[in-house]
């Protein structure tokens, strides 16, 4: 009685072991079965889907001249341009000159106190006078014997060291006269009557606008595509929207050491000089 009631329990756990292995392996026959169709669908829909068009656009090519364009910037300069400066410590005498007045080379625009070295010119030309004559006079007994050699050496050395004084004096009071270098336009100027300047302090600035530059430089390796005459184009910030025509009118013959690059500078054309300003950055 005790041995059946055990064997009992054995058989009925082999049983349900065996069929629940039978039901994985009919779900995983099932799962396979349709991945299979699944995959079998998707081949067929592919294989019969139509192609998908795409757009084509045509255009009718044709033979055009290509330039090549270096592109760099560079700041525009006048033809001519200096700041005047004090040659000598003085005060300032004369302002003949006005803001922004045209001016011719030599004008004088404004002079420093010169009182004490006219003065001195003047004394100076009056002693040569006889001191010329003198000398003139021992020159002509020399012939005679009438002065000896040394007192007509010394008559000669006393006029020729007044006559030396006297440019001396006139050259003093030409380094006191601010004159135009070139004809132009003044722009501020910076000193009043009455004011003392030193040596060096600036006066006024004069420039030569009649023909505008541009400096710019250039990489090493393009230079065998830039030449004398060669045509350049200018934009400017301030002038947005506007193009400039300016042609290359010198070339560095070396390489800048500082930038390894090659300096170039540009002419505008007169008429697109006048619109811009020295200093101005263009592009």
């Amino acid at each position: 009685m005790s041995i059946t009631q055990t064997n009992r329990p054995k058989r009925s756990h082999v049983f349900f072991l065996k069929l629940a292995l039978g039901v994985f392996v009919l779900i995983f026959a099932a799962m396979i079965f349709l991945n299979q169709m699944k995959a079998k669908g998707i081949a067929d829909f592919l294989a019969n889907k139509p192609e998908t068009a795409s757009p084509v656009t045509a255009m009718t090519v044709k033979a055009s001249e290509w330039t090549p364009i270096i592109e760099t910037t560079g700041l525009v300069r006048p033809n001519q341009g200096a700041m005047l400066s004090a040659q000598s410590a003085g005060t300032v005498s004369k302002v003949l000159v006005q803001n922004g007045q045209s001016v011719k080379k030599g004008d004088l625009l404004v002079e420093l106190d010169s009182s004490v070295e006219r003065a001195s010119l003047q004394a100076a030309q009056a002693q040569v006078v006889s001191l010329r004559q003198t000398y003139q006079r021992y020159a002509n007994l020399a012939g005679s014997g009438a002065v000896s050699r040394q007192e007509l050496d010394n008559a000669k050395a006393a006029y020729e060291a007044q006559a030396a004084n006297i440019e001396s004096l006139k050259a003093a009071i030409e380094r006191r006269q601010i004159v135009a270098p070139f004809d132009g336009k003044a722009g501020i100027v910076k000193v009043n009557v009455g004011q003392y300047v030193s040596n060096g302090t600036e006066i006024v600035r004069v420039e030569d606008r009649s023909s505008m530059k541009v400096d710019f430089a250039i990489a090493q390796n393009l230079l065998d595509k830039l030449h004398i005459g060669q045509k350049v184009t200018a934009t400017a910030d301030a002038r947005k929207g506007e193009t400039f025509a300016a042609k290359v009118t010198a070339i560095e013959p070396a390489i800048n050491s500082s930038t390894g690059l090659v300096d170039v500078q540009a002419t505008f054309e007169p008429e697109d000089g006048a619109n811009y300003y020295p200093e101005c950055l263009l592009a």
